[in-house]
């Protein structure tokens, strides 16, 4: 049986499974040709169709089961299953041990963040994430980006321009016989800006549509762009620097799940399942309940009912009726399993054993209680967070791979002064802007002090070691040594080196740049000195 797996970038691999195989094999599998040892439990399958647009209502793949039992049809031998290989547990970035991992982690928050499934705090946020996802990519800076005009804002003038022409000719014959310009010409000056290669990165923020765009969005990107050129930050950088953003970002990490509530179920109800617990929306108001305050949850055909603890100590219920069977059971089983992940340290059995079991199950449960046949797995989930991260440590440990930090593995792949700086950040809680700033203005001081420092050295070596008042224009022969200005060398019969006999100075000629008087400030010219007595002399005249 042939699995065809759907990527976050977009590409697919074919995988040859068994028939009889379940979902874990397959993700195995999937793994295992993406160079991936270990950490696979911070991902799922589920079933995909290119025609159908992905939201944040997701219903994963049991791993236990068999994939033609998930897939609903007796037949799935003969079937190609179109599955999806996505983030399940979002984790923060420094746990992530593999490259590997890291770079899927980063696909689908791309993905996520530009299919508008992630929303920016706002524009500028936007803006920093877009710049951050260019520089992961390899789109380099183009420093005409600085004055191109933006695509944007000339789209909008000439719609403007357009409207305007309707407007006019409409007083004078009717719209159907008015010429529309072909389109095409203004899609090809887009396309020669600058500009445009930040097309493909605007990042939305909530509730923001197509005609709020800034109109000089894409220019903010290159700007923040630029920022990030300035401290050479490297690719496997900006996809750390990425995910760590995204986590401050609300709804990071969330399951949605639409139902209704109240009489008759008229009230729209949203359930946002997360890492530290459920966000309930009801119409205009917004809960927060966390995991602790849960007291019992179930889910009976297409409603799901949820008692838990509210802020007085009251035991409040909550019932939700979903469209589907399947919303109902992916709210309860999102539930358990965030919980286990996020929040219990081993995972209880109470949730590893819960199955149910179709027909032929329940015929043949009658007479073997114990039996395998028909038996559908709940819950999939085998470890927690902190147990795959330390089982991820000793795989790598065993087999003689580098355990690198988060930092370290960010700044292998250049060994410049700019990832050293962003190594001290990397220790911050959250990413800000004045962060690169910092790094930068850091950058450009210490590039300063080093270009004076070696200009002072340079400067040093090419003063007579005798006087240390003239630049050296002298050699001794036969030692070959260059020591000092030809005033010294005249007064010299062994050299101050070697104290060899000197027998002939030779005059020599330094390049221009490394001529002490256009150098050293300190070290004044013939013409600076005559200059200087003239002016002594008139002042003193007077």
């Amino acid at each position: 049986m042939w699995c065809i797996v759907s990527l976050p970038n977009g590409t697919q691999q074919a995988v040859l499974c068994d028939p009889k195989a379940i979902g874990q094999e397959c993700l195995e599998k999937v793994c295992k040709s993406l160079n991936m040892i270990c950490e696979m439990e911070y991902f799922g399958l589920e079933h995909w169709s290119p025609t159908e647009k992905e939201s944040r209502t997701r219903q994963w793949i049991n791993l236990r089961n068999r994939l033609s039992q998930d897939s609903g049809s007796g037949h799935g031998t003969r079937v190609q299953l179109m599955l999806a290989l996505r983030v399940k547990f979002w984790v923060p970035v420094h746990l992530i041990l593999q490259e590997s991992v890291r770079n899927i982690f980063y696909m689908q928050a791309k993905m996520d963040l530009i299919e508008g499934r992630l929303n920016a705090k706002d524009w500028r946020n936007s803006a920093k994430l877009g710049a951050l996802c260019a520089q992961a990519d390899g789109i380099r800076f183009n420093v005409q980006c600085l004055t191109a005009k933006c695509p944007i804002r000339m789209k909008k003038d000439k719609e403007h321009v357009l409207a305007f022409k309707k407007r006019r000719l409409s007083k004078q014959k009717s719209l159907d016989s008015i010429e529309i310009p072909s389109p095409v010409q203004p899609e090809i000056e887009d396309e020669s800006s600058p500009l445009s290669v930040y097309k493909g990165y605007i990042i939305r923020p909530v509730d923001a549509d197509d005609d709020s765009i800034p109109d000089d969005f894409l220019r903010q990107i290159a700007l923040e762009h630029e920022k990030l050129t300035k401290v050479n930050m490297a690719p496997k950088s900006a996809k750390y620097w990425l995910l760590k953003e995204i986590q401050e970002l609300p709804g990071f990490g969330e399951e949605v799940f639409s139902g209704f509530v109240g009489p008759e179920s008229s009230i729209r109800c949203d359930i946002c399942v997360g890492p530290n617990g459920l966000v309930v929306c009801t119409g205009d108001e917004k809960k927060s309940i966390p995991f602790s305050a849960i007291a019992k949850g179930k889910s009976l055909r297409r409603t799901f009912k949820l008692e838990y603890i509210d802020d007085d100590v009251d035991r409040k219920e909550l019932e939700v009726k979903f469209p589907k069977h399947a919303m109902a059971a992916g709210v309860y089983r999102s539930i358990t399993e965030r919980h286990a992940f996020y929040v219990c340290d081993k995972v209880r059995m109470v949730v590893t054993s819960q199955f149910t079991r179709d027909l032929k199950g329940t015929i043949a449960s009658m007479f073997k209680e114990d039996t395998e046949l028909g038996k559908r797995y709940v819950f999939d989930i085998q470890r927690t967070c902190r147990e795959v991260h330390d089982q991820a440590r000793r795989i790598l440990h065993e087999r003689g791979i580098e355990i690198n930090g988060p930092a370290t593995s960010c700044s292998n792949h250049n060994n410049s002064y700019n990832d050293t700086t962003l190594e001290q950040y990397s220790s911050l809680d959250s990413i800000d802007v004045k962060h690169v700033d910092n790094a930068i203005k850091e950058k450009e001081y210490r590039e300063a002090v080093i270009e004076r420092f070696v200009d002072n050295r340079i400067t040093e070596a090419m003063t007579c070691k005798i006087c240390m008042d003239k630049e050296i224009n002298t050699m001794f022969s036969p030692c070959g040594h260059v020591t000092a200005c030809s005033v010294c060398a005249a007064k010299c019969d062994r050299c101050p080196n070697c104290r060899e006999k000197v027998i002939t100075v030779g005059k020599i000629f330094l390049p221009p740049e490394l001529r002490v008087a256009s150098h050293n400030p300190a070290v004044p010219s013939n013409e600076e000195t005559n200059k200087k007595s003239v002016n002594l002399n008139l002042s003193t005249t007077v």
